[in-house]
């Protein structure tokens, strides 16, 4: 195959997702709802019945926020004045209503911060939005929250979660009030990880064989947060956590799955309770501790490769760049198979695999 015929192959495929993501905009904009000149979107809302419906949520992962950042990244690449509208309507929404925010969660992509995050990036493009006239009282609410509520660990849900997007904001706005409670939830954490012989992990749950790997909810979550502390403050004590819950992980890394096993145990669904209780009958402790793989960012090499990329980007440690493409060869397999019955989540679909993928290409 020539260099021409590739970069013909590659300006094709190009295309291809631009006008895709254009096709998906033209979408979001028929499906929004509107309230005078503001507009809002209704998204996907799981029931406790494995039901759904449709209802406003705030947050980057499932809400309002990712939605808008969606906008704004298409804004700056293409100009076209009718996404810059669309950011101002919906951000004006989000704005009106900032003090209604029921997000008890703080963390980045499924609380809080991650909102104001994709608030202050809108006011990049639209000045006029004046985010920064709320950000002490929003600060104040947020430390009222975390001091109030019993948090776990992780980059998803926990305090690693909050400290990524406090450090996000901080990015933006050089909010000084905010370095005093990054410091504070830092030394939080720090106190809450678990160390063993083998390394460090986040959180130790019931539903859990041992502490997890992985990026959203396992040490690779941790290490990721710690590799940016140690980026953004030029403080490498904070390089020495990110390997040991490295270290962690490779302790569980299986070369004939050429993976890192999913050390979850769930027992909530009919199906599992059956096994298990089978299992206790027949004598069988093995099934409590036999593991799964996934190939996705939440779990498994899809994410653990985008936290051991970011590594290799900071450290330059070879070792590093050689785990990235074990995921990366993992990930490719995947997308080669079948696409039938599969999401394009971020989580633990066909769209978290596809954006590691675009960062090893960036990297």
């Amino acid at each position: 195959m020539t260099t021409q015929t590739v970069d013909l192959q590659t300006e094709e495929i190009k295309d291809a997702i631009y006008n895709e993501t254009l096709r998906i905009a033209d979408q979001l904009i028929d499906a929004c709802c509107e309230q005078g000149n503001m507009i809002y979107w209704e998204t996907i809302f799981p029931l406790d019945d494995n039901k759904i419906e449709k209802a406003f949520q705030w947050d980057l992962y499932t809400g309002n926020a990712g939605i808008l950042f969606f906008f704004i990244e298409l804004y700056k690449n293409t100009g076209e004045k009718k996404y810059r509208d669309i950011i101002y309507k919906n951000a004006s929404y989000l704005i009106e209503h900032i003090d209604d925010i029921n997000l008890n969660a703080c963390t980045f992509y499924s609380g809080q911060t991650g909102v104001m995050f994709v608030l202050l990036k809108a006011q990049e493009v639209i000045p006029e939005l004046e985010i920064n006239s709320h950000l002490d009282e929003w600060i104040n609410k947020v430390d009222k929250i975390i001091s109030s509520t019993n948090q776990c660990n992780d980059i998803f849900a926990g305090y690693a979660g909050i400290i990524f997007g406090l450090l996000q904001i901080h990015t933006i706005s050089k909010n000084e009030k905010l370095l005093l409670l990054i410091d504070n939830l830092i030394q939080k954490l720090i106190l809450c990880l678990n160390y063993t012989s083998i390394g460090i992990f986040g959180d130790r749950l019931h539903n859990q064989i041992n502490g997890l790997c992985g990026f959203s909810h396992g040490s690779s979550g941790i290490a990721a947060l710690f590799l940016e502390l140690g980026h953004y403050f030029s403080n490498p004590a904070f390089y020495r956590i990110s390997k040991d819950a490295f270290d962690y992980e490779d302790h569980y890394f299986n070369p004939l799955e050429n993976n890192w096993p999913d050390l979850r145990k769930s027992f909530y669904q009919p199906d599992e309770v059956k096994k298990a209780e089978e299992a206790i009958e027949n004598g069988n402790v093995n099934y409590f501790t036999d593991t799964g793989y996934m190939q996705a960012w939440c779990h498994g090499a899809g994410g653990i490769s985008l936290a051991r990329l970011r590594a290799y980007e900071l450290l330059k440690d070879k070792i590093f760049q050689k785990q990235a493409l074990v995921g990366i060869d993992n990930i490719v397999k995947e997308l080669n198979t079948t696409f039938e019955n599969r999401t394009y989540t971020l989580c633990h679909g066909i769209g978290g695999n596809a954006d590691i993928c675009i960062e090893m290409y960036r990297s």
